[in-house]
C-alpha cells in the first residue's frame, strides 16, 4: 500500500486535534518517564551507599 506524502498532509490536517493529542499524551508519558527515571536513579544513587539487595 503507497502512501504519498500529500496523503499524509491531508490525513494530519482532518486529523490535527488528534494528532494534537496523541502528541501532548506523548510528552506527558515521557515527562513522567523522564521523572521515573530520575527518582530510581536517585534513589538507588543513596541506596548505594548501603547495602544494595535484590
Amino acid at each position: 500500500m503507497e502512501f504519498c506524502f500529500t496523503e499524509w498532509r491531508d490525513y494530519f490536517r482532518r486529523n490535527q486535534s488528534a494528532v494534537k493529542e496523541l502528541t501532548v499524551n506523548m510528552i506527558s508519558f515521557l515527562k513522567l518517564s523522564a521523572a521515573l527515571f530520575v527518582l530510581q536513579f536517585s534513589s538507588f544513587k543513596s541506596a548505594k551507599v548501603q547495602k544494595v539487595c535484590f
